[in-house]
C-alpha cells in the first residue's frame, strides 16, 4: 500500500478512537451520569486541530491528483473540500454548545444531545465515504509516480496525540483511550 494511503488509514483509525471516547461520554450524558468535560473539550480540540491542519489537506491533495488522473473516478468522491468545511463547522457548533455548558449558560439537554449525536454520525459517515470512495479509487487509479508526487507535497507535522509526544492538552483523552482499550482487551480475554 502506498505510504500516503497507509498514513490516511492510520489517521482514520486514530480518529475512530477519539470518536469512541466522545461516544462513551455521550452514553454517560444520556444515562444522567457525570461526564468529563476535559475529555470532551480535548476531543473537540483534536478534531479542530489535527484533521484540519494535517489530515484533510492530505486527502484534498489526493483528490486533486485523482481528478487529474481520472475525473470520473474523482466524481464518485464528490465535494470532499466542502465536506471538510462542513465537518469543521459542525465541530465548532458542538464546541460552542459545550463552552456554553461550561460557562453555565442553559442549553437544553435534547439540543446538546442531538448536536452531539449528529456530530458523531456525520464524522463517521464522512470517514466511511472517504474510505470506500477516495481511498479505493486513488489506490486503483494513481500511478507510483503520482503517489511519490503526493507524498513529497505533504507537510510532515506530528500528530499531537498519537505521535511520539502527547501534547499536554490531550493527555487526559489519550489516557481515556488507553484505559478503554485495556478494558476491551480484558473483557475479550
Amino acid at each position: 500500500m502506498p505510504v500516503v494511503l497507509d498514513l490516511l488509514w492510520k489517521d482514520h483509525a486514530n480518529m475512530r478512537l477519539v470518536l469512541r471516547a466522545l461516544e462513551r461520554q455521550l452514553t454517560a450524558f444520556r444515562a444522567g451520569e457525570d461526564i468529563d468535560f476535559d475529555i470532551i473539550q480535548a476531543t473537540l480540540d483534536y478534531c479542530r486541530d489535527f484533521p484540519s491542519r494535517v489530515h484533510h489537506p492530505k486527502e484534498d491533495l489526493l483528490l486533486a491528483k485523482l481528478r487529474e488522473r481520472d475525473p470520473d473516478a474523482a466524481a464518485k468522491v464528490g465535494s470532499l473540500e466542502e465536506e471538510h468545511r462542513e465537518i469543521l463547522s459542525q465541530t465548532n457548533e458542538f464546541a460552542d454548545l459545550v463552552d456554553k455548558v461550561m460557562m453555565e449558560i442553559e442549553v437544553p439537554r435534547d439540543t446538546l444531545g442531538n448536536v452531539w449525536q449528529g456530530f458523531l454520525d456525520n464524522y463517521k459517515r464522512h470517514m466511511a465515504m472517504e474510505e470506500r470512495a477516495l481511498f479505493v479509487e486513488a489506490k486503483s487509479r494513481l500511478t507510483p509516480e503520482d503517489w511519490i508526487e503526493v507524498g513529497e507535497a505533504l507537510n510532515d507535522i506530528a500528530d499531537p496525540m498519537f505521535g511520539a509526544e502527547v501534547a499536554e492538552r490531550f493527555r487526559a483523552l489519550k489516557t481515556d483511550i488507553e484505559q478503554a482499550a485495556q478494558a476491551e482487551t480484558a473483557a475479550e480475554g
